[in-house]
């Protein structure tokens, strides 16, 4: 294949990629970005007076973890251009993806592997399955992405027998540490393969660096034994830890949104890829200490550096796996398939596609049969995650909505402790003018009707509501119309938007002609979190141009 042709293929990858996130991403604050990135800034600006008071608060711990590297783009952000902008922060948590994807044609390039190679490499790596929490909500996307980007790029350095790479290596795995609690494994994992390469002097300046930052990283560290007990998770649920590691190694190929959940079938792809993947780490590595025991040098160093380069991110990311499941498997649930892990899992992927490179070299059909998988897991990705990213951006622009009509976000009504604490961090930044919500691009219609169109079904006793409407000209992928809930609270006069599901019909159904959404919208909600007050029930439907109009049912209920 011709380079041309690869690199116009690997910019169109890319772009698609860019364009279905960026398309989807919203300029607002979700989770922890309140505390993380907003709280962290004001207090940053109005109390950091001395450079060991800056240092403290760039380094403190959240949780487990002291995320250096999230507060520090976040800073970097806003001194560059004077405000905090979520676009541009998840951005900048997006380019770990290309420095993943950087990094691996560098190793081909180095052990002399085409570089059209590196499109199935592409295609696994860009594509949505990371879910909206893994690219799209700004501090996970600077932490889970980055963690990966710097582990890799420490290996790869290390994979080299450069004096100036071995120290380019520290400063990375420096930046690991300090990105996400699980960047701590990456100083063993270098231990190892500085062992494996017999690199001596190496090893003895890298246990002294972890001396160092050891006694650094828990200086003033807090234990949260609560939240954090491996020994029992493993003794008391050791069937569910191990099935946990598997969906957590295969978790690229498990797309259930929906965690904690009892073991279902859609989570056996993961287990079995998982199970395929932790065989040829455990082969791998046994061939890589046969050639260590030998006392000939390896004939071809440039493979050998190649594969100790697989083992290396293999290890880390099955050491990352095995830290996971044991700290946060408490019961007989699967989780490990969360969302914002599954860049590990596709990091998996790549390297394992890697190992088998010099074996497809020879045989270009068989390249060719990876390719056109890549590209349908691609595609697929892109068919099921189109729906879950399209109700991501309704929902937090139906909580923009209520903050600029309510000051409520009411999204977060079933976890008061954003709801309330966000009114605080919002009103610091102000203030202090790092961030502000954007002004709602919806622009309601004075005119309103009573049309009964929703089915409605109503549970006073559990306080849950069964919603559903009808809409023909929903039906496309960039369909013009939206549609959301409203409830009006009737004693205070306030409308709160509500993101409605839409169900989208099946990859066969579509290929064979029918529209990707069916005429309906729907959701399920509890309304035990609502505001005090009666509500009257309702539907808003927004068009091209962003005019909202609403429509009332004669349906209500009390809160």
């Amino acid at each position: 294949m011709k380079p041309l042709y690869v690199w116009l293929s690997l910019i169109a990858i890319i772009s698609v990629f860019g364009i279905f996130i960026g398309y989807f991403a919203v300029d607002l604050p979700q989770g922890d970005d309140f505390d993380l990135i907003l709280h962290f800034l004001t207090n940053y600006l109005t109390n950091a007076h001395t450079l060991y008071d800056k240092w403290s608060l760039l380094t403190a711990q959240f949780v487990e973890h002291r995320l250096f590297y999230t507060r520090f783009v976040v800073l970097g952000q806003y001194l560059l251009t004077g405000s905090v902008s979520f676009y541009l922060i998840i951005l900048i948590g997006n380019l770990s993806l290309v420095g993943i994807l950087y990094i691996v044609y560098r190793q081909l390039r180095r052990a002399n592997l085409p570089v059209h190679f590196l499109l199935p490499a592409a295609l696994i790596v860009f594509q949505p399955s990371y879910s909206f929490d893994g690219v799209l909500w700004p501090a996970a996307t600077l932490a889970y992405n980055s963690v990966a980007f710097f582990a890799i790029l420490t290996i790869h350095w290390l994979s080299t027998s450069k004096p100036v790479n071995f120290w380019l290596a520290i400063g990375s795995a420096l930046l690991c540490t300090y990105t996400f609690g699980n960047g701590m494994l990456i100083w063993g994992v270098g231990l190892l393969l500085l062992c494996l390469q017999k690199r001596w002097k190496d090893t003895a300046f890298w246990m002294g660096a972890i001396g160092l930052v050891m006694a650094m990283y828990f200086s003033d560290y807090v234990h949260y034994q609560t939240r954090n007990n491996p020994l029992s998770h493993l003794l008391e649920h050791p069937l569910y830890v191990v099935i946990n590691f598997f969906v957590f190694t295969g978790s690229a190929l498990n797309w259930s949104e929906q965690w904690p959940k009892n073991l279902a079938s859609d989570d056996y792809w993961s287990i079995v890829a998982g199970i395929l993947i932790t065989c040829l780490y455990l082969f791998l590595l046994y061939k890589v200490f046969v050639s260590f025991l030998q006392k000939s040098p390896d004939t071809d160093k440039t493979l050998s550096r190649y594969r100790i380069f697989i083992v290396g991110v293999l290890t880390f990311i099955i050491l990352t796996g095995l830290l996971l499941t044991t700290a946060r498997v408490h019961r007989d649930d699967i989780l490990m398939h969360i969302n914002r892990y599954r860049v590990h899992s596709v990091v998996v992927l790549v390297v394992s596609y890697m190992y088998l490179i010099p074996w497809l070299q020879s045989k270009r059909q068989s390249f060719l049969v990876v390719t056109s998988m890549t590209l349908f897991f691609a595609v697929l990705s892109y068919f099921c995650f189109y729906n879950i990213f399209d109700f991501y951006k309704r929902n937090f622009t139906a909580g923009q909505f209520n903050w600029q009509q309510n000051n409520e976000w009411f999204i977060y009504r079933d976890t008061a402790y954003w709801e309330g604490a966000s009114k605080l961090v919002l009103n610091e930044a102000k203030k202090v003018k790092t961030y502000e919500v954007p002004t709602s691009a919806f622009k309601a219609l004075p005119v309103s009707d009573s049309t009964q169109s929703l089915e409605i079904k109503l549970d006073p006793q559990a306080k849950e509501l069964h919603l559903r409407g009808f809409a023909s000209d929903l039906s496309s992928i960039g369909h013009q119309n939206d549609y959301y809930f409203v409830f009006k609270n009737l004693s205070t006069n306030k409308i709160y938007l509500e993101a409605s599901h839409y169900d989208h019909r099946s990859f066969r159904l579509v290929l064979m002609g029918n529209p990707y959404y069916y005429g309906n919208f729907n959701t399920f909600i509890t309304y035990a979190h609502f505001p005090k007050g009666k509500y009257q029930i309702g539907y808003a439907q927004i068009n091209a141009q962003n005019e909202l109009s609403y429509h009332w049912q004669a349906s209500y209920f009390e809160q």
